[in-house]
């Protein structure tokens, strides 16, 4: 079978692939040593790189935070779910500071990156993308569910069914897991509600 290479997941052209950073290393390089000193939860070498990254320009300083937030839902996940939040609030919090070399802007990425050292880790959602994107090489795409009906009044489908609102609520709202103890009773009504408005032709 010949693959679909449209959805190749190799690395592209690198744009620091040539560049040198402040202290004369490889920029790439770096860049790499620090996602995986993060990896290795090895934070005395994850803050030099990333600080080396600082250092060098605005430009490599504006990709360590990129790779940041990558790293904190490929490399964290659901080990520690709010870390892209935590990362993108260090990332805005920064451009509060001028850029130089010892001001206060670079505290803020010292923290990101000691806090994803420090954070449980693991790579499912990076891991499924990747089997995923195989399927699609292989002309394996997604498919409709039949285990359960998905043809409510928002879909064309639906709606030349005859599906209404109450159907919506009736049948297409429950959810798993279930865990708002509310839901149940504020449900009933809304669909009380919503069997008035039919009554009063509203529907």
């Amino acid at each position: 079978m010949k693959h679909d290479n449209s959805y190749s997941y190799k690395p592209q052209y690198d744009p620091f692939e040539n560049v040198m950073t402040r202290n004369g290393l490889h920029a790439d390089e770096v860049i790499s040593a620090l996602q995986k000193s993060i990896r290795h939860a090895d934070e005395d070498t994850a803050i030099r790189c990333g600080y080396e990254m600082y250092v060098t320009s605005m430009e490599l300083e504006n990709y360590l935070w990129r790779r940041l937030s990558v790293i904190s839902v490929e490399d964290i996940g659901f080990g520690e779910p709010t870390a892209p939040i935590l990362i993108q609030t260090l990332k805005t919090m920064r451009e509060e500071f001028p850029y130089s070399l010892s001001g206060s802007r670079a505290l803020f990425l010292f923290q990101a990156i000691r806090y994803l050292c420090k954070c449980r880790k693991e790579r499912s959602s990076d891991t499924i993308k990747t089997i995923v994107i195989e399927e699609y090489k292989r002309g394996e795409y997604a498919k409709l569910p039949t285990e359960y009906d998905i043809y409510d009044w928002h879909t064309k489908k639906g709606r030349e069914g005859g599906r209404t609102y109450l159907d919506f609520l009736e049948h297409f709202t429950d959810v798993t897991p279930f865990m708002d103890q509310y839901d149940l009773e504020l449900k009933e009504i809304l669909k009380q509600y919503t069997r008035e408005n039919i009554e009063l032709g509203e529907e």
